[in-house]
């Protein structure tokens, strides 16, 4: 995770050094230059910074277990950053030819999100599981919700083609965004709720306390 981490932070810096400083008409049309260069070192700077104010430090108790549940974390904001980044770059274009790479990453991050998310909240703030369930799904719809006002209002205040189908179909468009992003939520938490059983201690049959009765005896 570390390494992944480390790549996507260097690859925004390098995204957003380029779309800022050379012209933008060397650029495809589709391109929001200077947007993208903008929101490349914003996703380096949350990468690093986000994860660093949730660590902590190693004389705590559970201090690896926490901060491993912080590292997932970290592993799930650099996976959306570079998602994002790469669709602006132009995987989102691959719609021309039939494969809708917008719809893939609303299935995919909302997934990630609940998994991680639960993992967060369960291992580093010690929350019942249930309740770090639940505090990820309400995080994850909130989130799914909030990114398309904010495509809305990248698109109104600086005249990005972000909101839509560049910037066209707007209704249709959100409408299946927020389709897969239930659809992405719904598979994440039933995949946590199998990983829990998994992991939860089993409870012993009375024939298997028998048979160890008798194996001491």
């Amino acid at each position: 995770m570390k390494k992944f981490t480390k790549i996507a932070v260097l690859n925004l810096l390098c995204a957003g050094i380029l779309m800022l400083l050379l012209p933008t008409h060397w650029f495809p049309s589709f391109y929001d230059v200077r947007y993208v260069g903008y929101a490349s070192f914003l996703g380096a700077f949350l990468i690093l910074f986000l994860p660093a104010m949730i660590r902590v430090a190693q004389y705590v108790p559970n201090a690896h277990k926490k901060n491993q549940a912080v590292d997932s974390f970290e592993f799930f904001i650099s996976f959306t950053f570079m998602g994002n980044a790469l669709g602006d770059l132009g995987l989102y274009q691959l719609y021309r030819i039939g494969f809708e790479f917008d719809k893939l990453l609303h299935f995919v991050i909302p997934g990630i999100a609940i998994y991680m998310l639960t993992i967060l909240f369960y291992h580093r703030f010690e929350m019942q599981y249930s309740y770090a369930l639940l505090a990820a799904l309400l995080l994850t719809i909130f989130g799914s919700v909030t990114w398309e006002l904010y495509e809305y209002a990248s698109d109104y205040f600086f005249r990005t083609h972000i909101f839509g189908v560049d910037g066209f179909d707007v209704t249709n468009d959100t409408a299946f965004d927020l389709l897969f992003d239930i659809g992405g939520t719904t598979g994440g938490a039933i995949f946590s709720l199998l990983r829990e059983y998994q992991n939860r201690p089993k409870p012993r049959l009375a024939v298997d306390r028998v048979t160890e009765l008798y194996d001491t005896k």
